[in-house]
């Protein structure tokens, strides 16, 4: 016999759910470094893409639209402002894209955690 961990019923030792609170026996633990591992790796990954996207996206809005140009003709597209005003743009398009890959990232990698532990089951 063995005890649930979660209401320290005893059970049998080759029980893969518990009988009387139904969770599963067998959740799989991650190693702290390979939790850190997951953590990181979808964190960076999604700041990474997200500051590439929204920078890159800001300058070209900047560049080819000529919103913030003003005296800057839209025929000069590559025009001196223009530039100025789109490595402008393109800052606070890396800021706003740290930020929501921060907390994008950190959401992904729980959910990946969680099913990693739990697998199917909602809660473990």
């Amino acid at each position: 016999m063995k005890r649930c961990r979660f209401c320290a019923e005893d059970v049998k030792d080759e029980a893969l759910v518990c009988r009387y609170c139904g969770r599963w026996l067998d959740a799989r633990r991650i190693s702290r470094g390979k939790r850190r591992w997951i953590y990181a790796n979808n964190v960076l990954g999604s700041i990474i893409f997200f500051m590439l996207f929204f920078a890159l996206f800001g300058a070209a809005i900047a560049e080819f639209t000529g919103i913030g140009g003003g005296f800057a003709t839209i025929a000069e597209p590559f025009s001196q402002i223009r530039n100025q005003i789109a490595a402008g743009y393109a800052a606070i398009g890396a800021v706003l894209g740290f930020a929501i890959g921060a907390l994008h990232g950190g959401a992904v990698a729980r959910s990946k955690l969680n099913h990693i532990q739990c697998g199917d089951e909602p809660i473990c």
